[in-house]
C-alpha cells in the first residue's frame, strides 16, 4: 500500500543570509488533509538558552470543503 508521503530537501541561502539545509516530510491523506514536519540546519550563530538553535516544526493544511 502506498503511504502517500513526500520528502523534500532544500539547500541554499535563507532570509537571514545564512546557508543551510531544510528537510521536510509530508504525509497526504485521502480527505485532502496534509501534515508536514520540517527541520533546518544552517551556519547561523543563533543561541537559545546557551544552545545552538535549529529551526524545526510541524504544520497542517486542511481543505475547507472537508466541512461539507
Amino acid at each position: 500500500k502506498c503511504m502517500d508521503m513526500a520528502l523534500k530537501a532544500s539547500v541554499g541561502q535563507f532570509l537571514a543570509k545564512d546557508y543551510g539545509l531544510r528537510l521536510e516530510l509530508t504525509r497526504y491523506f485521502p480527505s485532502g488533509l496534509r501534515i508536514s514536519f520540517w527541520y533546518a540546519h544552517t551556519n547561523g550563530r543563533d543561541y537559545i538558552n546557551g544552545k545552538p538553535y535549529y529551526d524545526k516544526g510541524i504544520y497542517f493544511s486542511m481543505p475547507l470543503d472537508i466541512f461539507y
